[in-house]
């Protein structure tokens, strides 16, 4: 799923092991975390600049994904 995610968002890897985007397994129940979580390289799961934003360190999953698919209230 993290793949799918950040195709869909165009998100880069997140640190955080429960965010859909991180690229570890065997983490649990995952979702998007409305948080800043920082980027990470998805092989060696070392910080690195976002996919969306090389100036960004860090990104939030909820966030961006809530922009691109906004429910109506």
């Amino acid at each position: 799923m993290g793949g799918l995610a950040m195709m869909i968002g165009e998100l880069g890897p997140s640190q955080n092991c429960l965010d859909f985007t991180s690229p570890a397994n065997d983490c649990g129940i995952r979702f998007f975390i409305d948080a800043e979580l920082a980027c990470v390289d998805p092989l060696t799961d070392l910080p690195a600049p976002c996919r969306c934003d090389a100036q960004k360190t860090s990104q939030n999953s909820f966030a961006t994904l809530d922009a691109l698919f906004h429910n109506c209230p």
